[in-house]
């Protein structure tokens, strides 16, 4: 929730979004809250399509995010982009009951993490602290300074 306070809109957005994600997953598949019994319980393809209707709302959600990633840099827009594809072959596997697409779904979802990854160790490992950098281009068409800049300007008036 730092970045709240950090005046980052997206980030508060994404880690608050997709931890409320996790939580509300763990719910419908851990067996004490009785959601995924429940499910399983009305028979047929009821559980399948629900989790699909859920995950429908996520790869929804992403690809908003998604959106919002493209003047950032490469690593974030690459994250967001995998993590829809990983939800929309989660959310397909789901409804199609094909267990194959929900694999594919879950290698994705592995290498989503992978990005993710590397996303963070790009952040943490600088000049300041390291012998070397990893890259993670800038897809801003100007300069973050130069937008500073200008806000305080606007400011001032």
């Amino acid at each position: 929730m730092w970045e709240f306070a950090n005046n980052n809109t997206f980030g508060a957005t994404a880690f608050s979004s997709f931890g409320g994600f996790w939580m509300s997953y763990a719910v419908i598949i851990t067996p004490f809250f009785g959601v995924g019994e429940a499910l399983t319980a009305a028979g047929g393809n009821v559980k399948a399509h629900a989790v699909g209707i859920f995950l429908l709302g996520w790869v929804i959600m992403t690809f908003i995010l998604f959106l919002a990633t493209l003047r950032t840099n490469m690593g974030l827009c690459l994250l967001f982009a995998f993590l829809d594809i990983t939800f929309i072959l989660l959310c397909a596997g789901d409804w199609t009951g094909k267990g194959h697409v929900t694999k594919a779904g879950g290698y994705f979802g592995l290498f989503t993490a992978l990005i993710a990854w590397y996303i963070a160790a790009s952040d943490l490992i600088g000049h300041h602290n390291s012998f070397f950098v990893l890259p993670n281009p800038s897809l801003a068409r100007r300069s973050i300074a130069a937008n500073d800049l200008e806000d305080a300007k606007r400011d001032e008036l």
